[in-house]
């Protein structure tokens, strides 16, 4: 996993035992789309495929405050890959998340509809280290905003929700890097493919 992400998902969880602040861990499935609009029927295929074992599976860290809330995400997906001539590889890809919510009653309420915007970045890589010729830099990589709604359910400390984000790419490249003698190069990554929806489904304990 990336080492920035862990460090943010490390100061988020830190945050959260401040006085005032709701602390929040938690599990979550996520399956992405093409489509242009989000939709009822969105959604219900989107269930449907993480029922099936289908999409990115993750777990997040929350900080609720009264009508606000700041969280940090992991979803992953791993599978192995054809590359030719009898040779497989086992990739990973994932989706790291830093985002922002707006709560129209309380973070903690029963019926919790709320809107969301964040930042991602989402990239493939070989699974394991010992596969990877370069452990430095993913093969893709690529930054993006999100925007959208969700409504969730807590009864006492538990909480379920789901919620629809529209992925918006950033035109800045990521950049990888490689040694030269001892000058650091930085060159631009190949860039992943950003869809267009992205359809979340989660559970949480609230402490």
């Amino acid at each position: 996993m990336n080492r920035k992400l862990i460090a943010i998902i490390a100061m988020v969880a830190l945050a959260g035992t401040g006085a005032f602040a709701q602390l929040a861990l938690g599990i979550s499935g996520a399956v992405y789309d093409n489509s242009r609009d989000i939709t009822v029927d969105g959604f219900s295929q989107a269930w449907d495929d993480v029922k099936h074992g289908d999409g990115y599976f993750g777990f997040f860290v929350e900080v609720g405050m009264d009508n606000l809330a700041v969280g940090a995400s992991v979803n992953f997906s791993t599978y192995e890959e054809d590359w030719g001539f009898g040779t497989e590889y086992d990739m990973i890809n994932v989706d790291g998340n830093l985002y922002f919510q707006g709560h129209l009653f309380d973070y903690d309420a029963f019926l919790d509809p709320f809107l969301e915007i964040g930042i991602g970045r989402m990239s493939k890589d070989y699974r394991y280290e010992y596969e990877d010729p370069d452990e430095d830099n993913p093969l893709l990589s690529s930054y993006y905003w999100d925007v959208g709604l969700g409504l969730g359910v807590n009864i006492g400390s538990i909480g379920v929700f789901l919620k629809g984000l529209y992925n918006i790419p950033m035109g800045t490249p990521d950049t990888g890097y490689y040694w030269d003698g001892t000058d650091k190069v930085e060159y631009d990554l190949a860039a992943f493919p950003i869809s267009n929806l992205k359809f979340t489904f989660g559970a949480k304990v609230m402490f």
